[in-house]
């Protein structure tokens, strides 16, 4: 199984970005930028879209592949550290999107679709908090 954790061990810069700069790289292009597995057009999902064990359809509170407003939250501490400020951007920009289509702040969002689920209540702060730190961001 193949799941957005990574990202927790990259959020603690464990993976020096000199001294380990290849393995950062496989690691961002087999799996994190690589659009079959994380880099869904709403990144970035808890399960690689071609894991086997990737849920279809998503259901309530599920870390089987819903993009979840908590790993959003934890991006930018890893994505400019390792220097994706491009692709930091485009993901802010889906994020934001989304959140503004939906009219609340849910925890997870279909990756492919963005899409949240609607059963979530709103008012979900770490959602509300991707959505106050993307736009500010992206506003310069």
């Amino acid at each position: 199984m193949r799941g957005d954790v990574i990202t927790r061990v990259l959020g603690e810069h464990v993976v020096d970005p000199k001294k380990d700069k290849a393995i950062f790289e496989a690691v961002w292009t087999k799996q994190l930028h690589n659009p079959k597995a994380f880099w869904a057009p709403y990144p970035l999902p808890s399960i690689a879209m071609d894991d086997p064990v990737f849920v279809r359809p998503i259901p309530r509170n599920s870390w089987g592949g819903a993009s979840q407003a908590l790993t959003a939250l934890r991006a930018p501490r890893w994505m400019e550290f390792y220097g994706k400020k491009k692709e930091m951007k485009h993901m802010m920009e889906q994020w934001c999107s989304a959140i503004m289509k939906s009219g609340g702040f849910r925890q997870q969002m279909d990756p492919l679709t963005g899409e949240f689920t609607m059963v979530d209540p709103s008012g979900y702060s770490p959602a509300a908090l991707v959505f106050l730190d993307y736009a500010r961001r992206l506003s310069g």
